[in-house]
């Protein structure tokens, strides 16, 4: 039979990777990933059989889920950063086109910085 200590453990850890994503301490988030895949193994390894709590299972894996959409929304996140980033970055590279007689020519924009906001 499952561990109910086991579970239950998993069930917290499951919640500090939902307040460390919320917060966006990801070097947090790889130790308790570490952490996760650690208490899933020895879950794995024990017998299965009814949990001890009935309710336990179904709320680990709605906590599960929950994680699950938080961390895909993360990622989305941060596509999105980085495409703007490289918009911004290409803005700042000369346009290149053809100039009345037909030769290639560049249009330098002026050398824009990044602005860095807090």
């Amino acid at each position: 039979m499952i561990d109910k200590a086991d579970l239950t453990k998993l069930e917290r850890l499951l919640e500090d990777v939902r307040t460390t994503l919320r917060s966006g301490d990801y070097q947090q988030l790889a130790a308790l990933a570490t952490e996760q895949e650690r208490m899933i193994g020895r879950l794995q390894t024990q017998p299965q059989g009814t949990a001890p709590d009935k309710g336990l299972p179904a709320r680990i894996a709605d906590a599960a889920r929950r994680n699950q959409r938080l961390i895909e929304a993360a990622m989305e996140g941060f596509r999105s950063a980085a495409r703007r980033r490289n918009e911004i970055l290409a803005a700042q590279q000369p346009i290149k086109t053809y100039d009345r007689s037909g030769q290639k020519t560049s249009l330098e924009s002026d050398q824009a910085t990044l602005e860095k906001r807090s």
